[in-house]
């Protein structure tokens, strides 16, 4: 499937809080069976992360397709989570997203990404 040219990937905002959350939960609910529990990215408090970290909401005219979750380190950018929508999984956004963390790793001067 095609990469959605109409996809905007903006930073998030306090107000984006509850989508961030949805998308998320969404995304990662197939792993609750596996893992026996939630994954921590499902019960994270996305309105502090929002305010003190680097979240990154990729949206569309329905909503949120997917989030990007950065946490600057002294000595590298670490993916606390990349969460794409069920419905627009497999299609590239989440290349574009490894991408944008990427920039955002030398815009920082950082020297590595980790997962």
């Amino acid at each position: 499937m095609p990469i959605y040219d109409d996809t905007m990937i903006r930073a998030a905002s306090p107000a984006d809080a509850p989508a961030v959350a949805a998308c998320t939960r969404a995304a990662y609910a197939k792993y609750i069976a596996r893992l026996g529990r939630e994954p921590k990215p499902m019960t994270a408090d996305y309105t502090r992360i929002i305010a003190d970290g680097e979240v990154w909401l990729a949206v569309g005219v329905e909503g949120c397709r997917g989030v990007l979750v950065l946490e600057p380190q002294a000595d590298h950018l670490l993916i606390y989570s990349v969460a794409i929508a069920p419905s627009h999984q497999g299609r590239g956004l989440g290349r574009r997203l490894m991408a944008l963390a990427e920039a955002q790793c030398r815009r920082h001067g950082l020297p590595a990404v980790i997962l």
